[in-house]
């Protein structure tokens, strides 16, 4: 943005790629605040775990000084995070929404998750950068590199340790597995014990039976259940 300014709401979409397992994490910095996530028109909480995507921050250092992420409760605005889904949500567009946020004017926030040894940036504007970890093709780790080229959005790690000290790799977690899905006309895409078991929303209300993998005959809103002691997640 030329200056900063107040909106009354604010949009970023994302689409996640067509991924094969080759491509799994993806940086993402948003100039405001996220207060919620759509999908397909769906609402979804950014801080619940059993989402079919994955938002993780840099938290911390271990006591080997490498990075450690963990998933967020929350995205802040001007932060920078890493990004995945698992195969539910190949090639499907997240939309992150927030009201009344503050969109700052573009190079005038400095966008960084500070350690004593690494901190990570974020960008609104492309950079031509040198000395910097930057997210490899596989999306499985932010490599060293002497020069890199980073476009809007993108994110990096510096550190101040020596060449002998610092890391040539900084490795991401693994992304979580899929749950399992009902297609919402009522066949479970994964496997539930066969049976009947009572459908729990995740307040612990009953909302139903399930019987051999079937949901109930009055359906279900899309959302995450619990069936059996496993969450499922009705589309």
């Amino acid at each position: 943005a030329p200056c900063s300014f107040t909106a009354s709401h604010a949009t970023y979409s994302y689409t996640f790629p067509v991924a094969t397992d080759s491509t799994l994490w993806h940086g993402i910095t948003l100039p405001f605040t996220a207060t919620k996530a759509t999908i397909d028109g769906v609402d979804y909480e950014i801080s619940n775990e059993y989402n079919h995507f994955f938002v993780y921050e840099f938290s911390a250092i271990d006591d080997d000084n490498t990075p450690m992420f963990s998933p967020v409760k929350e995205m802040r605005g001007n932060a920078s995070y890493i990004i995945a889904c698992d195969s539910l949500l190949y090639g499907k567009t997240i939309v992150f929404e927030g009201d009344n946020v503050v969109i700052s004017q573009t190079g005038s926030t400095k966008m960084v998750t500070s350690s004593n040894s690494y901190n990570l940036y974020g960008l609104t504007y492309t950079s031509s950068l040198t000395d910097v970890y930057v997210l490899n093709a596989e999306g499985t780790a932010y490599v060293y590199s002497d020069k890199a080229s980073l476009s809007p959005l993108d994110a990096y790690f510096t550190t101040s340790l020596s060449e002998e000290a610092r890391l040539e790799t900084i490795t991401l977690p693994e992304i979580p597995k899929d749950i399992p899905v009902v297609d919402g006309i009522g066949n479970l895409k994964a496997n539930v014990h066969i049976g009947s078991h009572d459908v729990y929303s995740l307040s612990g209300q009953k909302v139903g039976v399930m019987s051999n993998g079937r949901i109930p005959s009055n359906g279900l809103r899309p959302g995450i259940y619990v069936v059996n002691g496993r969450k499922i997640m009705v589309k």
